[in-house]
């Protein structure tokens, strides 16, 4: 009797253990569900929140200084502008256009049309270098020779991640001289920002459809920030391209576990990184879309995805600052600390003055939490650890501040999102105009240098006019498509459909205390466009159904009507 309860027990507890391994089992991909609709549920109420402000509100330098300014009647223009917008998708729907077109065939055309734009506008606006610019081509000039002013002690020890892309201004240097450099930059961006239309198109496909992809390169020929950018000789639109490849090949792995995809989207990343390390919330978006796959679809494919493009940065990163300690004996790790940029982003009242307890090298930003000239307090004996200690105190009286006076700190959290999300050119006309340049760098101001009639009026005339509101349109369009897709998937969605909110919402998230600009946002609008085609064709097909149900409203009455009319009258 005694051996059949055992027997008994011996079969009851591997039934047990597996209840609970078959629970755990289940556990994850339920706690993956949940996260990735809170990532859209996020993306959604946070994205719409920014394009009703958009809507409103629109911000602008007509000073040509960073200093913003509120145009609070551009709905108008914003509204008419959409609505042809809309009516031209409807029309090409109607016509069958979109089918027509070839995907890969389109996608060249739009980057073939990014280099030209881009290059017209290096030549037309002749404009030079100017603040970070300026530094950088310095400091690339300057690397391995006997005076390096702007290396130890100084500008590239503040910032070492600059370094990388030093590094591609040192080899353009080499290859085409120093009469040549600052139009070999111009040039790469050129290049860079049509590799970035094509990628956006490729991406477009790869996330939905031939003709959603179509749409997005329709689309991006209006995105005029993008050629505007060509003269701001900075990492910028280098980066722009490699985190698109990233998430790119991201998207593919996960659909198809193919281990090359997964090699060249960690190999795009570390490129991207390098070249501005703000594209590390791109590593950490990828990272956190491979964890959520990896609990949803409970493989190891997932892992792999986060420890791959985390070694590759890490080995690519301490190589090169390893290489540059080695070949040009400069400091590498003696940057600024983070502390010292969220200090920076709590700064000054909600107009962005300098407040009375604030250091006395402080100027005070343009903007509530934007650039103040913080980094450069620390001029005698620079020390990473002194930095970090003032830093702590400022952000500590920034927050006693907030707690004090709960409005003040809305205020203040209010404008500096207002200035990051409502400029529709990302700082992409003041960069080459700047009208206030450090007697250092130039003479004269930008503004102040000869230029042709047309390129005066892109600045100053009526052609400026029309650039701010097209790009005003085309960027509450950009966020009413995102918001529309997103809506679209609450019911059903692939997790690497997740990728761009993912990534846009981490940058939304960084510039909360981090110090900002307006240029900033530019990498979460670009992504945003991965959802712009088939944003507009479900706001066409939206507009179309509610059309349709209004014209069937109105013929059901007509028809009511005239049939009450002939019953009365006894007229057919």
């Amino acid at each position: 009797m005694s051996s059949i309860t055992s027997s008994a027990e011996t079969q009851a507890k591997p039934n047990g253990s597996t209840a609970k391994s078959q629970q755990r089992r289940y556990i994850m991909p339920v706690v993956g569900n949940v996260l990735s609709r809170i990532i859209l549920w996020m993306g959604i109420i946070v994205f719409s929140c920014i394009g009703l402000g958009a809507l409103m509100f629109t911000t602008f330098y007509p000073s040509y200084t960073e200093k913003a300014e509120y145009l609070t009647n551009a709905a108008w223009p914003v509204v008419v502008l959409s609505i042809a917008a809309i009516a031209v998708v409807a029309l090409l729907r109607r016509c069958n256009v979109l089918e027509r077109i070839n995907v890969n065939v389109l996608s060249w055309i739009v980057c073939c049309y990014m280099i030209v734009a881009s290059t017209a506008w290096a030549i037309a606006s002749d404009t030079f270098p100017a603040y970070d610019s300026l530094d950088l081509i310095n400091a690339a000039k300057e690397l391995g020779t006997d005076d390096m002013p702007m290396w130890n002690g100084w500008y590239m020890e503040r910032y070492p991640y600059q370094m990388p892309f030093v590094m591609v201004i040192r080899l353009l240097l080499e290859m085409v001289g120093d009469g040549q450099l600052y139009i070999a930059l111009e040039f790469l961006n050129a290049i860079c920002a049509g590799a970035t239309a094509l990628l956006l198109v490729r991406l477009s496909r790869q996330l939905f459809s031939d003709k959603a992809a179509v749409m997005t390169g329709l689309f991006s020929f209006f995105f005029l920030p993008l050629f505007l950018y060509s003269t701001f000789a900075y990492g910028n639109v280098p980066s722009l391209p490699f985190a698109l490849a990233a998430i790119l090949w991201q998207a593919k792995f996960m659909e198809t576990h193919t281990w090359r995809h997964l090699i060249f989207a960690s190999m795009a990343i570390t490129v991207s990184v390098l070249l501005k390390s703000t594209m590390i919330v791109v590593l950490m978006a990828m990272c956190l879309i491979f964890l959520l796959h990896a609990m949803v679809k409970r493989n190891w494919h997932g892992i792999a995805g986060i420890i791959v493009p985390i070694v590759v940065y890490a080995a690519c990163s301490h190589g090169f600052f390893a290489m540059m300690e080695k070949k040009y004996d400069v400091v590498t790790d003696n940057g600024l600390g983070k502390t010292t940029w969220i200090a920076m982003g709590l700064q000054g009242d909600e107009y962005g003055n300098r407040l009375p307890d604030a250091p006395s090298w402080v100027t005070g930003s343009a903007n509530p939490g934007w650039y103040n000239g913080y980094p450069w307090g620390w001029t005698a004996d620079y020390n990473p650890e002194v930095a970090a200690a003032d830093s702590e105190e400022s952000i500590k009286r920034s927050l006693t501040r907030f707690v004090q006076n709960p409005t003040f700190a809305i205020r203040f959290f209010i404008q500096k999102q207002a200035t990051i999300w409502f400029d529709p050119t990302y700082e992409s006309l003041v960069n080459s105009n700047w009208s206030a340049v450090p007697s250092n760098h130039s003479s004269t101001p930008m503004s102040d240098r000869p230029m042709t009639h047309l390129v005066h009026s892109v600045y100053y005339g009526k052609t400026n006019t029309i650039i701010l509101r097209a790009s005003d349109a085309f960027q509450f369009l950009t966020l009413a498509a995102a918001a529309t897709v997103l809506i679209g998937l609450r019911k059903r969605f692939r997790i690497e459909q997740l990728l761009p909110i993912t990534v846009c919402l981490g940058i939304f998230c960084i510039y909360v205390l981090w110090e900002a600009k307006a240029q900033y946002a530019m990498p979460a609008y670009v992504v945003l466009l991965t959802y712009s085609g088939q944003g507009l064709l479900d706001i066409e097909n939206g507009a179309a159904r509610l059309m349709g149900k209004f014209s069937r409203i109105i013929t059901g009455k007509h028809e009511q009507i005239s049939t009450q009319l002939a019953a009365d009258t006894g007229i057919d």
